[in-house]
Order: structure tokens, then C-alpha cells, then sequence
């Protein structure tokens, strides 16, 4: 236990470390290096080979979490076909996809080539940004495995956030040409993949038998059964997040891309803490099913609910109040998100108070219902996406969005509460979003200063800060989320200061 929660630490640390120089790359370095057509290019490239690599992978490290100590305690090292699987399959998978790159090439061409032509130029550079990412991913899903997260963590998030500040500041510089950019951009899995093998070599279990084991003949029905139902899921979700990025660079172009990336990148930091909660939450609720004890997971469900909505409220209306600000800092092209940032905000703060409805469905005898779900929001995220962008640009993406999320989350909620009389919401919920709306208003009148960059930071550190101030006191004055409350409680004692039982 020890070792999980140490890797659990440093992996957490190096996920919001990662995150803080991400936002330093999309806001400034991006948008003032590169020109909105090339920040478009590079972003499309990101969805498209990680589509790529999603397909190749056919779901393999959901089963090697899942049936690796199947392998780890029936058979020595020498006869484990273990590794060698979890390679070949992936690999196989990238082969059928390379031939529908080939294939398909032309397609593919037609659909850019009017709007975003630089795409169709670099085309062919997405197999090796595929076939490098794909790898990275086996190696750190054995890393995880063998209980060493922070490795594979730290070049996934920090890394790869350093190694683009170098490679943009070599291009700012003239040291290296836009082609040759986009070259070690491709590549950067490449080298991260090299640690990675070194480290795992160094194990003794990381070995390669071609030979079928007795265990692969045992189980093959099971994996090949398990890994489609999770693959079909998996490529749905992805499907599901990408989608957007897509339609915008086939119908509108690469610069308008660069400018949905800074709109979604600003929503995604509301999604911080709904993914820690998640990762906590499942095993917790698994074995509340287990035990048929609904009163603990009715008390997971509305306290989940609850801190979602208030962390995210939390955040969205500090970037909120300060969004002219910080989009100033960015060329004009994109002040065209703020009202995509405001859009999609909203309906991801619907989706963080409807909790943790995804997790509570997939371990209950329902979960075929969180699988046709999920096929639901994939089917209103294509055509409505392929509409409204067309249609609308930018905001037809956000009103795609906000729509599938608020009927796929509808339906979740009703459901639920028809088969479990369960839902997630309090009186708690309702004062702590009458507080936010009252916060917001008052000290949204308290004008903005951006005379002068001293004055726009003072401005912009006055508002937030006073927001995030006087909220988290309304949360933890009248204490409106119990979890919170402790927190601030335990963090006081840690540093000596003790309050009294009634405070």
C-alpha cells in the first residue's frame, strides 16, 4: 500500500505540474509562435493519431490489468506469452489501420484539401506519430502493472510539455524550419518510449515468448470477449471527444482549430477533479453493490455531486471573471472563444453536478444501459456536430455539446432515479450554486483596469481572488460540503492550528 500511494502522489503531482505547463504552451507560446493555421495543424494531428492508435490497440490494456496475474501466478518467466501478446496484438492492429491510411488517403484528401490543406500536406506523418504513441502506451501500461505509474506519467505529462517548449522556442529562434517542427513534434513518443524499455528490461517478468502458453489457450475466448466489448466502448468515447476537432478542421479549417483548442483546453481544467474522484469512487461503489448497501451509495452519488459542482463552479467563474484578461493575451483571432469557453463550460459544469452516474451505472446489473448510453451521446455528438459546425463555425460545436451532454445526462439521471430512487442532488446543491450566482454578480461589477499589463494582473488577481475567496468561505462558513469542511480542517491541524468542535 505504501508504494501505491507514493506512485499515487508523485503521479498526481507530476498530472498538475503537466497541466499548469500545458496551459503556459496553448495560451502563450502557441498562439504567439506559431500562426493559427500551424496551432490548427498540430492539434489535429494530436486527435488523429490518437485515434489511429486507439484503434491499433484493441483495448489490450484493459485486459492486461485485468488478467495479468492469471499469467503472473500460473506461469514461470520463461513459458509467459504474457508480453509478447501485448505487443503483437497491438501491432497487428496498427497494421490494418496503416492500410486503411492508404487506402482511404484519398478521401481523406478531398474532405481537407479545401480547408485545411497543410493537414493533407503532413498527412503521411501520422503513421510514425500513430505507430510511436501506440508503443509508448504498451510501455507504460506494463509500467503501471509492475507498480511504477510515475515514470510513464512524468514523460507523458511534463516531458512531453518540455520537450514542446524546446522544440517551439528552436522554431521561434530559426534554429529549425516549421517542417522539421512538425518532424520531432511526431517523434517525441520515440524517444520517450526509451526510458521506458530501459526501465522495464530491468525486470525480470519482461520477456518474450512467442510460444502460446497454456494460460493464453485457457482464457482465449474470455480476452478475445472482454477486449471487444471494452474496445467497442473505448472507441466510442474517443470518438465521442474528438469529434469536434475533426469537423471544424474538414469544414471550417486549421485555424479555426487552434481556436477550439484554447476554448477546450480552458473547459478541460474543469474536468481536474472529476477524474480523481472517479479513480476513487468505482472501487468504492463496486463494493457497495457487492454488499447491496444503497444508503453508501447514495451518499457517494450526492457528495461526489455536490464537490464536482463546487470545484468546478469554483474554477469556471474565476476564469470567467478574469476571460477578457487572459484572451488578450492571445492574437485577436482568438477572442472568438469566449463564448465557445462560456457554452461549454455550462454544459460540462451540468455534467460534473449530475456526479458520478457513468461509474455508478458500469458496477451495478445495469451497466448494458451505460454501454447503449454511451452509443446514444456518440450518435448526437456526429450529426450534430456535422450540422451546427457547418452551420454555426466555432459556436456549432459548443451548441453540439451542450445539447448531447444535457440529454445524454438527462436520460442517465432519470434512469437512475426510476430504477434506484436515487439522485444526486441537495439542498446543499441548490445554496451553493445561489451563492455562486450572487458572488458572481456582485463582484462582476467591480470593473475591469487593462490599461496596462500591471494593472490588467492587479484586475484580473482582485476579481478571481476575491470570487475564490469569498466562496470558499460560504462553503466552508456554512459548511456546505462536508468533505471540503474536513479538508480544511485536516490541512489546519497539519500546520498547528486547531478549531474548536462547533467552529
Amino acid at each position: 500500500m505504501g508504494v501505491l500511494k507514493r506512485q499515487g502522489i508523485f503521479s498526481s503531482i507530476f498530472t498538475y505540474i503537466g497541466f499548469a505547463i500545458g496551459a503556459f504552451n496553448i495560451f502563450i507560446l502557441y498562439p504567439n509562435i506559431l500562426t493559427t493555421e500551424e496551432f490548427g495543424l498540430t492539434r489535429a494531428m494530436l486527435v488523429i493519431s490518437g485515434l489511429i492508435m486507439q484503434f491499433s490497440l484493441f483495448a489490450v490494456p484493459s485486459a492486461m490489468f485485468k488478467y495479468y496475474p492469471y499469467y503472473r501466478d500460473n506461469l514461470d518467466r520463461k513459458s509467459s506469452d504474457y508480453t509478447a501478446l501485448t505487443f503483437i496484438v497491438p501491432l497487428l492492429g496498427f497494421i490494418i489501420s496503416l492500410v486503411c491510411l492508404l487506402l482511404f488517403s484519398n478521401i481523406f484528401k478531398v474532405k481537407f484539401s479545401a480547408n485545411s490543406i497543410l493537414l493533407v500536406e503532413y498527412y503521411y506523418y501520422l503513421i510514425p506519430a500513430a505507430l510511436f504513441y501506440l508503443m509508448f502506451v504498451m510501455l507504460k501500461t506494463h509500467c503501471n502493472i509492475r507498480l511504477n505509474a510515475s515514470l510513464p506519467t512524468f514523460f507523458e505529462d511534463i516531458g512531453y510539455k518540455i520537450y514542446t517548449v524546446l522544440m517551439l522556442l528552436l522554431y521561434y529562434f530559426k534554429i529549425i524550419n516549421f517542417h522539421g517542427f512538425i518532424l520531432f513534434f511526431c517523434c517525441y513518443y520515440f524517444f520517450a518510449c526509451i526510458p521506458l524499455y530501459l526501465n522495464l528490461r530491468m525486470d525480470k517478468d519482461f520477456t518474450f515468448n512467442l510460444k502460446i502458453s497454456k494460460v493464453t489457450r485457457r482464457l482465449k475466448w474470455k480476452l478475445i470477449s472482454y477486449t471487444l466489448f471494452i474496445y467497442v466502448g473505448v472507441i466510442i468515447g474517443e470518438l465521442g471527444e474528438y469529434v469536434a476537432p475533426i469537423f471544424v478542421s474538414s469544414y471550417k479549417g486549421l485555424s479555426y482549430t487552434a481556436v477550439l483548442a484554447v476554448a477546450l483546453y480552458m473547459v478541460s481544467i474543469l474536468t481536474v477533479p472529476q477524474k480523481a474522484l472517479f479513480g476513487v469512487s468505482i472501487s468504492i461503489l463496486s463494493d457497495a453493490w457487492k454488499r447491496k448497501d444503497k444508503a453508501l451509495i447514495e451518499r457517494v452519488y450526492k457528495k461526489t455531486s455536490l464537490n464536482m459542482m463546487i470545484i468546478g463552479m469554483l474554477i469556471f467563474v474565476s476564469i470567467w471573471l478574469s476571460i477578457d484578461q487572459l484572451l488578450s493575451f492571445l492574437p485577436p483571432e482568438y477572442l472568438a472563444a469566449k463564448p465557445v469557453i462560456l457554452l461549454m463550460s455550462l454544459g460540462k459544469l451540468f455534467d460534473l453536478a449530475c456526479g458520478i452516474n457513468n461509474e455508478l451505472l458500469s458496477t451495478s446489473n445495469y451497466w448494458r444501459f451505460n454501454f447503449t448510453s454511451h452509443i446514444l451521446l456518440l450518435f448526437l455528438l456526429i450529426p450534430l456536430n456535422a450540422i451546427l459546425i457547418s452551420r454555426f463555425g466555432l459556436m456549432g460545436s459548443a451548441y453540439a455539446s451542450v445539447i448531447s451532454l444535457t440529454i445524454y445526462n438527462s436520460l442517465r439521471f432519470l434512469f437512475i432515479y426510476k430504477k434506484f430512487n436515487l439522485q444526486p442532488f441537495s439542498k446543499n446543491t441548490l445554496w451553493s450554486f445561489i451563492s455562486v450566482v450572487v458572488l458572481f454578480f456582485t463582484i462582476n461589477l467591480i470593473p475591469a483596469n487593462n490599461a496596462t499589463l500591471i494593472t490588467k494582473g492587479l484586475s484580473m488577481l482582485l476579481r478571481s481572488g476575491l470570487f475564490l475567496l469569498s466562496f470558499s468561505y460560504c462553503i466552508l462558513r456554512f459548511k456546505l460540503s462536508e468533505d471540503l469542511y474536513t479538508l480544511y480542517r485536516q490541512i489546519l491541524e497539519r500546520i498547528g492550528i486547531k478549531l474548536h468542535k462547533s467552529s
